[in-house]
C-alpha cells in the first residue's frame, strides 16, 4: 500500500475535518453566519456596558438640591450625607468647636413625670396597693431565707442588723445576744451612712424604712428582692 492511500477508517475523519472550509481555506457559510452573530452580540454587549458605565459615573450637579438634607449652619452649603458635612466642617471651619457643630436630638417626655412610678421615690410606696405599716423589719426574713436559699437565717450577715431594728422599733425584746450600736440611725446624714455603714447594714436600714410605710404584701416582695440580691 502506498503512502497516499488512506484506510476506510481514516478517510471520514479527514472529510469531516475539512467540511467546514472551502477551497480558499475560509469558513463555510454556516460558520460565517455563526461568526457574524457572535461578533454582533459582542458589539452590543460592549456598547451596553459603556453606556451603563457612563451613566453610573455621571456626577450630579451642585445645583441639584434633591436629597441634600445636611446643611452647614456656617456657610449654608448642603450635602447628601452627614460624613460629607462633617468633613466639610473640619476642613472649612476648623476654628468651630465640634460640640457646637453637632446637633443633638432632645427627647421630649410624652407623659408628665409620675413619682408614684419611680421605685426610688417615697411616693412609690404610698399608693393604695402598697401603703401600710409600720411592720416588724424581721417579718418574713426567716421564711424567705430558708425557702429561697436553704440558709440558716441567723447565719445571714443581714440578720444582726434587722434584729437591732426590730428591737429599736419595739417589735422584739432586747436580749444579751444582740449588740445594740450606740447611734441613732434616724439622725445619720447620707455622708455618714456611706462612711460608717457596711453593705449589709445599709440594706437592712433600707428594709427598715420600707417596713414603716408599706403593707405586709409589698414588704414581702421587697425583702425577697433584697435578700436574693445580697446572697447571689
Amino acid at each position: 500500500m502506498s503512502k497516499n492511500t488512506y484506510s476506510e477508517d481514516s478517510r471520514p475523519n479527514i472529510i469531516l475535518k475539512e467540511e467546514g472550509k472551502d477551497d480558499m481555506g475560509y469558513p463555510s457559510e454556516l460558520n460565517k453566519s455563526y461568526h457574524r452573530e457572535a461578533m454582533t452580540y459582542q458589539s452590543e454587549m460592549s456598547n451596553a456596558g459603556s453606556k451603563g458605565g457612563r451613566k453610573k459615573n455621571k456626577r450630579r450637579s451642585k445645583k441639584d438640591q434633591e436629597g441634600r438634607n445636611f446643611r452647614c449652619q456656617h456657610c449654608e452649603k448642603t450635602y447628601l450625607s452627614y460624613p460629607a458635612l462633617y468633613t466639610h466642617k473640619k476642613l472649612k471651619h476648623p476654628d468651630v468647636k465640634v460640640s457646637e457643630t453637632i446637633q443633638r436630638k432632645v427627647v421630649k417626655r410624652t407623659e408628665p413625670y409620675d413619682s408614684e412610678k419611680n421605685p426610688t421615690s417615697l411616693e412609690y410606696f404610698c399608693t393604695p396597693d402598697k401603703a401600710g405599716g409600720p411592720i416588724d423589719p424581721l417579718s418574713y426574713f426567716y421564711e424567705i431565707t430558708w425557702e429561697k436559699l436553704k440558709l440558716d437565717p441567723k447565719r445571714s450577715r443581714m440578720y444582726p442588723f434587722l434584729k437591732v431594728f426590730s428591737i429599736l422599733d419595739g417589735f422584739a425584746v432586747e436580749d444579751p445576744e444582740t449588740l445594740i450600736p450606740k447611734r441613732d440611725y434616724d439622725d445619720l446624714s447620707p455622708e455618714e451612712k456611706k462612711s460608717k455603714m457596711c453593705c449589709d447594714e445599709v440594706l437592712a436600714l433600707y428594709l427598715r424604712e420600707v417596713s414603716r410605710i408599706t403593707n405586709t404584701r409589698c414588704y414581702r416582695k421587697v425583702m425577697t428582692i433584697v435578700i436574693l440580691y445580697r446572697e447571689c
